[in-house]
Formats: structure tokens, C-alpha cells, sequence
């Protein structure tokens, strides 16, 4: 018995003594994982906020998209209703021209064809009817042939190149000059006159 009691008291104290923890270790444990949890907190909240973000620019990216397209078919539909519109105007303006144009080209055909010879008054009656036709366009003859005229660099050119004419200097109007809605598409072909013709009274364009 006492034999018995010796080798459990030698094998007490044969064991290593139990560390003893310290009084503050239990709260820095505590601590640690409260940090941690407030670290997973914040990056799960992150993450949350950058997949929030990704599918707002997903959203803004297919938005930007739309009003592209939106904006294009915009463009088409408004360049349809101008051709449409200036297609209509030009059929207005062709459409009085369309028999002169035709007289045009039937006598066009009799003359080089058949060979036919065609009276002045009826060429002067196509010439007519082409004329009126482009006026309501805009289209208008300045300075009358045979009219007198003060030379007017931006509204008249000499009818030779060899006459060198002075501005202000009087002339004569040989073939008049065409305008469109006031601008100059062509200048009037002139000559100089005798400045000693008193029949002659000079106007200004």
C-alpha cells in the first residue's frame, strides 16, 4: 500500500506544472477576434460596394449604348426628312420644266437626226418656257442687253479679253448677267462705248 502511494506521488510530480493563464489574456483574445470580425465585416461591405459599383457602370455602359443608338437613329430619321424635303422642292422646280425639256430634246432629235429645219419662233418659245420655268427657283437675268451700264468689276466682265475697262467706266451690255437669289453665278459680258456719245446716258446696276 505505502508502495503504492510512493510511485503516485513520484508520478505527480514527475508532470510538468499547468501554466497558469494570465488574468488580461482572456481580454486580449477577446479583442482580437472582435477586430477580426469587424475586418471581415469591412471587407465583406467592400466587396458588396465594388459589385455594387460594377454593375452600375454595366448599367451606365448599356445606357450610353442606347442613347448612341437612339441618337444615330435620330440622325438617319432626320436626314430622311430632309432628302425627302429637298427632293420634293426639286420636283416642284423640275416639274414646269419637263415639257420645255422635252420640246428641247424633240427638236434636238428633228434637226440632227431628220434633218428638219426649225422656225426661230418655235426655239424662242422653248427658250421661254425653260426661262419662266427657272425663275420661280430664284433664278433672274441682271442688266438688259443693249443697256448702258457703269462698269462694275463684281457684276461684269469684258466680252474681249484684249478691253481693259475702268470701274465707273460706261458700257454696254452684250449678254446679260444671271444671279440666283442675289448671289452672282454669272457676270454680264460688256464693251466699252464712246464716252463722247451724248445719246448715250450711263445708269448704274
Amino acid at each position: 500500500m505505502l508502495r503504492r502511494f510512493r510511485h503516485w506521488l513520484s508520478r505527480f510530480a514527475d508532470q510538468p506544472p499547468q501554466p497558469h493563464e494570465a488574468p488580461g489574456h482572456n481580454n486580449a483574445a477577446a479583442l482580437q477576434h472582435k477586430e477580426l470580425n469587424q475586418e471581415r465585416t469591412l471587407r465583406l461591405a467592400a466587396e458588396s460596394e465594388l459589385q455594387k459599383l460594377r454593375l452600375d457602370l454595366q448599367q451606365a455602359e448599356q445606357r450610353l449604348a442606347q442613347l448612341q443608338a437612339d441618337l444615330q437613329r435620330q440622325d438617319h430619321q432626320q436626314h430622311d426628312v430632309l432628302s425627302e424635303s429637298l427632293n420634293a422642292h426639286l420636283e416642284e422646280l423640275l416639274r414646269p420644266l419637263a415639257t420645255p425639256f422635252a420640246q428641247l430634246l424633240t427638236q434636238q432629235h428633228l434637226i440632227e437626226q431628220q434633218g428638219k429645219e426649225l422656225s426661230t419662233k418655235d426655239l424662242l418659245a422653248t427658250s421661254r418656257r425653260l426661262w419662266e420655268g427657272l425663275a420661280p427657283a430664284g433664278l433672274e437675268a441682271v442688266e438688259s442687253i443693249g443697256s448702258v451700264v457703269a462698269f462694275d468689276p463684281d457684276r461684269h466682265q469684258p466680252l474681249s479679253q484684249a478691253t481693259s475697262l475702268i470701274n465707273g467706266e460706261s458700257v454696254r451690255v452684250r449678254i446679260p448677267g444671271i444671279t440666283f437669289r442675289g448671289r452672282i453665278l454669272k457676270t454680264a459680258a460688256v464693251e466699252d462705248i464712246a464716252l463722247d456719245d451724248a445719246s448715250v446716258v450711263a445708269t448704274t446696276a
